[in-house]
This record gives C-alpha cells, structure tokens and sequence, in this order.
C-alpha cells in the first residue's frame, strides 16, 4: 500500500513535467516538418522552460537533497522564465518581430536571478546548505538563519515577488498584443477563419485564473504539498493549463509574418504620402484637411465600386485586393473605411454579405444554410452564423 502510495505521489509529481515533455517532442516534430509556422519554435522554448520546471519539483518533492542546490537555482531561474517566455511566443505570433529591448527586459531577469542563487550556494558550507535547505525549503522559516544563508532566504523572497509582479504584467501585455492583431486581422482580411487567436484568447481566460492560484501557491510556498495529497490540486491544474495552451498554439498555424506582406503593401498613387498616412486604429496625428477630403472621397469610392461589383461576394477578399482595383495603398482603405464609415475592413465586407443573404432569403425562401453562406461570398457556414448574428 505504501509503496502504490508513493508511486501515486510520484506521478502526480512528475505529471506537469511529463505534459511539458510530451509537447516539446511534438511541436519539435510539427518544427521540423513544416519550418516555424506561427511562432511554433517559440512555443517549443516555452515549452521546454515549462518541463525544466517541473523537473525541478520532481527533485524538491523527491527530498534529493543532493541534488538541491543545482536544482533549486535552476528552479529560481524557470520560475521566474516561463511566463516572460509565453509572453515573447504571444510577442513573436502577434508582432513578427521582437525588439532587442523587449527581449533583454524578458529574457534577462531570470538568469540573472538564478546565478545570484547559484552563486550563494556555491560560497555556502555544506552545513549551511543543508540548514537552508531544511529551514527555508521545506519549511519555510527564517529561523536560525544567518549570513549566506539568511541573504538566500531574501534573494528567494525576492524572487517570489518578482515572480508575482511579473505574472500580472505578462498576462496584461499579452492581452494587449492579442486585441491588437485581432485589429489588424479585421483591417486586412474579410475572413478571418485560422488567421484569429480565439483558442488562444479564451487560454489567456483560464491563464487568468490560473495566475492567481499560481502567485497564491508561490506565497504560500512549495513546503506545504511535501508529502500532502493537496499536491494533486496544483499539479492537475497546470498540468491542464500547460496542455491547454500548447495544443492551442501548435494548432495556430497563422500569425503577424503571415499577413506582414498585406499590411505594408506599398502605395500605389498616393505614393508619396504612404509614410505619413496615419495607422488603421486612427492612433496616429490628426488629419489635415488634404488627408481628411482624400479619406472621404476614396470612402464614396469604395461603396461606389462595392455597389457595382458587390467585390463582398468574392470569398477569401483582402484589403490589398480592393486596394489593387482603386489603384490605391490599403493605409488609405484601412482609414478610409476606420475613420469616414467607422468599421473595420471585415466589418464592412461582412456587413455588405449579411445583407446580400437576407435579399436572397426574400428572393429564395426555401434556399439551404450552405447554398446561401456560399453565395453571399462567406468562407462556410460557420462564418456566416457567425456574422449574421454580429451584424444583423
């Protein structure tokens, strides 16, 4: 009994380490097949920073005191690594590129902490490890605690606080950047069907969650799960999470280097004014009454043209197509169709196609779902119910 006891703690342990494993190997396989598609080699990095992790917490929960001060600075090190490293993934799948700054403020803290770590285990005495090890580790406490091993005990509280701080910015940047290539989304295809992150918005929910009960248990410390079968609660939920988010993300097989091309299409006849053409979000300078007239006689000409040729029918429409037909760049579609009618390039297109299946809905009362979501231009039927009733 005691030993089944054991081996049932030993997988509960190890599970979050195992889910992380199992889904560095296939996103490394996903890598080398089809290249880095959507910031997959960044989600194998977090992947594998998740995995060392847990490894970790195998040693801890084990009582490998040997192995405890390599493990506890690798520990310090991960902690503070894996969700500054999902944020760089959200980063590279939203942005394409990112800066040289960026990296260092995410990349740099958690090395840095750990070799702080590393480097006051390595001048502590054997006998001073193993009182930390017993005092703070696993129990918490800073009595008793003096020189190395009391400037340990801080550098770890430290951490615990970086930790906590930097959780709660990571969720709400990530948050931000994905809203923000949703925008772009909007402003550059009509249908947006594989190219959104809605897996990975509703993760970012449950990642919420999530954060709370991990700033709570990294307060609490890992000390009160020695030996407890309240581990499985901790264990079970990041071990979900983790599965959660990997196999959203190798599922995503489109992100900002994919739409990068369409967004910077260069101008056509307003060429010499591209750079200065304020973004879609309209978050740019305020327009010139030159600018403003222009917005608003290319606006005329896109109804113009959408009327004439209803351009909304034709399934798979991208902002540089209607930009291509009006011998114009799409900045000046994006702010035309923002700023003078208010809505996005989807909005507009879908808007236009709601409207065209309700004529033929008049026209052919008996008419199938499919036949009607085909011919009023949407990629399935999915995306019609969708935006019948966004729009309707």
């Amino acid at each position: 009994m005691t030993e089944i006891k054991g081996l049932l703690q030993g997988l509960i342990t190890a599970l979050p380490m195992m889910v992380s494993m199992f889904w560095a190997a296939v996103i490394a396989l996903d890598i080398r097949h089809d290249g880095n598609r959507a910031a997959h080699r960044e989600l194998f990095w977090w992947t594998v920073a998740t995995a060392l992790l847990y490894a970790c917490h195998v040693v801890f929960f084990a009582h490998a005191l040997t192995w405890l001060p390599l493990s506890d600075t690798l520990y310090v090190a991960m902690n503070l690594a894996v969700y500054p490293a999902f944020l760089y993934y959200i980063l590279t799948l939203t942005r394409g590129e990112v800066s040289k700054k960026t990296k260092i403020s995410l990349l740099l803290p958690p090395p840095l902490c750990g070799a702080i770590v590393g480097l006051l285990y390595a001048l502590m005495s054997s006998d001073e490890c193993r009182q930390f090890i017993h005092t703070y580790l696993y129990n918490n406490s800073f009595s008793g605690l003096a020189g190395l091993c009391l400037a340990q005990a801080l550098v770890h509280h430290l951490c615990k606080l970086l930790f906590g701080v930097g959780v709660v910015l990571v969720y709400f940047c990530a948050k931000r950047n994905i809203r923000a290539y949703h925008r772009l989304v909007d402003n550059v295809y009509a249908d947006e069907e594989g190219k959104k992150l809605h897996s990975v918005s509703l993760i970012m929910t449950l990642m919420m969650a999530i954060t709370v009960i991990s700033i709570v248990a990294n307060i609490i410390g890992r000390h009160v799960f020695v030996e407890n079968a309240a581990l499985a609660i901790p264990s079970l939920l990041f071990s979900m999470l983790i599965f959660a988010l990997a196999w959203t993300g190798s599922r995503q097989q489109y992100g900002f280097a994919d739409i990068k091309e369409v967004h910077e299409e260069p101008a056509a006849d307003m060429q010499d004014n591209a750079e200065t053409a304020p973004p879609p979000d309209g978050q740019g300078e305020s327009r010139t009454p030159n600018t403003c007239g222009k917005a608003q006689e290319l606006a005329v000409r896109i109804d113009r043209l959408m009327d004439d040729e209803q351009l909304y029918l034709v399934s798979g429409l991208k902002v540089s197509d209607l930009a291509q037909r009006l011998n114009t760049n799409v900045r000046y579609i994006q702010q035309a169709l923002n700023e003078e009618l208010n809505m996005s390039f989807a909005e507009y297109v879908n808007r236009r196609r709601v409207a065209h299946a309700a004529k033929l809905q008049n026209q052919y009362p008996g008419i199938d779902i499919l036949t009607l979501s085909v011919k009023s231009g949407f990629a399935s039927i999915t995306s019609y119910y969708r935006n019948v009733k966004k729009y309707s």
